[in-house]
Formats: structure tokens, C-alpha cells, sequence
């Protein structure tokens, strides 16, 4: 680990597989602290679970209303930062 992303954090959007899975665990070695988003939770979160590190899964449906106005990203990115609220 060089720690190049050593205290920041990072969403990381198709987590659960591929490319962005390969992403995220990158920059979990890094030292990020990752969200593995992806519309299949359970992926993401097995994912998540094999990074290792720092990492915290969300289901994101971005074809959906509420996402598209970012209330979802932003909660997401509150909760791979460890926050809960504002």
C-alpha cells in the first residue's frame, strides 16, 4: 500500500463487478476509504466485504427519481465519509 489515498474518501459507482470493482479495491490499497455502490446490493456488498479495508456498500437505483436529484449520492457519500447526518 502506497497510501496515496490515505484519508479520503471515495464512491465508486458498478462496484459489484469488473471494472469498477477493480476500482474500488485499488483504491482500497490505496488507503481510501471506499463506498461500493451498484444497483445489485448484494454484489456490492460482497465486494466490499472482500476488499479488506474501509469500505461501506450502497444500493444505488439512479433511473430513479429521487437519485437523479442527488439526495442519494449525497447520503452515500456521507456514509463512506462515516457520517450519518449533515
Amino acid at each position: 500500500m502506497d497510501g496515496r489515498l490515505a484519508g479520503k474518501t471515495a464512491l465508486v459507482t458498478g462496484a459489484a463487478a469488473e471494472i469498477g470493482r477493480a476500482v474500488a479495491d485499488r483504491f482500497v490499497v490505496e488507503g481510501a476509504r471506499v463506498a461500493y455502490a451498484d444497483r445489485d446490493a448484494a454484489g456490492a456488498a460482497a465486494a466490499a466485504a472482500a476488499s479488506g479495508g474501509q469500505a461501506v456498500t450502497a444500493a444505488l437505483r439512479p433511473w430513479l427519481p429521487a437519485a437523479r436529484g442527488g439526495a442519494a449520492w449525497r447520503a452515500c457519500r456521507r456514509r463512506a465519509a462515516g457520517r450519518r447526518h449533515r
